[in-house]
């Protein structure tokens, strides 16, 4: 993991299980996130994205089906949202929520970490990358020759992975258009 003060380190340490300083998950590990859910083949049935968040390294919450935790976090930090059937999209955590008195010391560090994984989402899927910021942190979405699209976040204090559906992209798609057009959301 990528610690604040840059350290990588086999497994987090920590005296406080909620964590307050920010860790990252390493570049190797969110190069086998990425390619498995580039990899995904939809509609994406509950029980194959349950799968999948175990084969990449995830463990069920105790708490429900659609949550999950990483290494990083002793509670569940990862989730997929689906329709009763199928998956629509799933949000995996790829590193700590640092608190606000760490804000000064961690935001260069997520700046970091987010520019290494958008690189990992470039070498995999190939696809490009449309990237933005709102003034609250980078974001960068690549669309997938399947429909579904990543989209990778990072702020201040957090770096985090969207996969949503081709459905779902669809969606999304029609209300950044939406937006666009100067209409109300």
């Amino acid at each position: 993991a990528l610690r604040l003060h840059a350290r990588n380190l086999g497994g987090p340490e920590r005296e406080d299980p909620l964590m307050t300083e920010f860790i990252a998950l390493r570049p190797e590990r969110v190069d086998q996130i990425i390619t498995a859910w580039a990899a995904v083949r939809w509609p994406l049935k509950e029980r194959h994205a349950a799968h999948l968040f175990a084969q990449t390294g995830f463990m069920p919450d105790r708490h429900g089906t659609h949550a999950f935790r990483s290494e990083l976090c002793p509670v569940a930090d990862s989730f997929f949202i689906s329709n009763g059937k199928h998956v629509q999209s799933a949000h995996v955590a790829l590193s700590t929520i640092a608190t606000p008195d760490q804000y000064g010391r961690s935001a260069p560090l997520t700046q970091s970490v987010y520019l290494t994984y958008a690189q990992i989402i470039d070498a995999r899927t190939g696809a490009k990358r449309e990237a933005e910021d709102d003034g609250t942190g980078p974001q960068a979405r690549w669309r997938l020759a399947n429909g579904s699209n990543i989209v990778l976040g990072a702020n201040q204090a957090l770096v985090d992975l969207t996969v949503n559906s081709p459905e779902q992209t669809a969606i999304l798609d029609w209300q950044i258009l939406w937006e666009l057009q100067g209409r109300p959301e």
